[in-house]
């Protein structure tokens, strides 16, 4: 008999076995960070990055339709409004590179969210920015911090960066699991549409917002002040709140966020205590 088959391998390589059941345990991991569409709105995580995208969509929103009034109201050229518009249009595709990057660059849940307190932290400056604007060059900073979270805040929505998603659709394929694939995208369909919806209900509410309260105090400052405190404090919650986990089909605060104890660890276990 060889050494091989008996089970004696030289040190650092591993039995055929043994390759068969790490694999086994990677696809459980892979399949336990995946969740359905129900499965996520169940988690109060998805509902506190639905409240983000509102938010923000009202922030913008509410600038977006009063943005002409807002530069004159500030004894601004109209040309500023143009300047703005121009720097928001060029910093929306860095927006959406830079937040794609970030998540892309890190596989712990809950460390890529609280890379997603960057969106609101981007929308509380922009903010902070009109409130003090008076001239060119803040208003074409106003338009730079505007492009990056809104550039941005279509990755966040798509579920973890396009290169991630991407990733996940080969692995997919190379198993031959085009079933899953599709389910797979569906879902991720109907999230990315939640996180729309809820942006595009918060763009259609924050100018009636902006409005009453010009109307009320005869200046835009405190709806900026206030939108700007809400980002901010939603741009620390990002800090405390941990990613969701599946565990035994049950659903909390996992620590770590990268699901490290797979559905097979706590099956086996119950194997165990049932044959004993």
């Amino acid at each position: 008999n060889s050494p091989e088959e008996v089970g004696l391998l030289p040190d650092g390589l591993q039995s055929e076995s043994n390759k068969i059941e790490e694999g086994g345990g990677r696809e459980e991991e892979e399949k336990e960070v995946n969740f359905t569409f129900w499965e996520a709105i169940r988690t109060y995580q998805c509902w506190f990055v639905i409240v983000v995208a509102f938010v923000l969509g009202s922030g913008w929103g509410g600038m977006n339709v009063h943005l002409q009034a807002f530069c004159a109201e500030r004894g601004m050229l109209p040309s500023s409004t143009s300047l703005i518009y121009s720097a928001v249009g060029l910093f929306v595709p860095a927006g959406a590179v830079i937040t794609g990057w970030l998540l892309d660059g890190v596989s712990n849940n809950n460390d890529k969210l609280r890379r997603c307190s960057v969106l609101p932290l981007a929308a509380a400056l922009a903010q902070i920015m009109a409130i003090f604007m008076s001239n060119s060059a803040m208003a074409f900073s106003f338009g730079v911090f505007t492009g990056l979270f809104v550039g941005g805040e279509p990755t966040k929505g798509g579920g973890g960066g396009g290169g991630e998603s991407l990733r996940g659709l080969v692995m997919a394929r190379e198993r031959g699991l085009m079933v899953e694939v599709v389910v797979e995208e569906l879902n991720m369909l109907k999230k990315g549409a939640l996180l729309a919806a809820a942006g595009l209900l918060g763009v259609a509410i924050g100018p009636v917002f902006f409005a009453m309260t010009h109307s009320g105090w005869k200046s835009f400052n405190p709806i900026l002040m206030a939108t700007a405190c809400t980002q901010l404090l939603l741009s620390l919650l990002f800090f405390l709140i941990k990613a969701p986990c599946k565990r035994g089909g049950e659903y909390g605060d996992a620590s770590p966020g990268d699901n490290s104890q797979p559905l097979a660890a706590t099956d086996e276990l119950d194997a165990n205590l049932d044959t004993s």
